[in-house]
């Protein structure tokens, strides 16, 4: 499971993404199927390198792909312009863009 959100890492929730797993494919078990899930995702900055989860679960079963980034590699300000996720597989491609300072809650960064 992943921690909550506001400690070590950011969590990004991914829903109903089609995961299509060949039966004949390697990634068979469940945490092969995390792992694989894991090394398809990054979170980037602009101007700065991509960080790729660090953790991921499913929740709702399996409806939900939730992804860990390690805060301490992707430290964001409100500053940060154009940060986006990318969960990327041979099936399919979702990105997301995010600009921090949008997410401000009583003046303070939310993430």
């Amino acid at each position: 499971m992943l921690p909550s959100p506001g400690r070590n890492h950011y969590v990004i929730g991914v829903r109903d993404f089609p995961i299509l797993v060949d039966a004949g494919s390697q990634r068979q078990s469940p945490q092969e199927l995390l792992d694989w899930l894991k090394n398809s995702a990054t979170l980037q900055a602009k101007s700065r390198d991509a960080v790729q989860a660090g953790r991921v679960a499913t929740a709702r079963d399996g409806a939900l792909i939730m992804f860990g980034f390690l805060r301490e590699l992707l430290p964001l300000t409100a500053n940060d312009r154009d940060v986006d996720f990318v969960l990327g597989t041979e099936q399919a491609t979702t990105k997301a863009r995010f600009e921090p300072k949008e997410m401000m809650y009583h003046g303070q960064l939310a993430l």
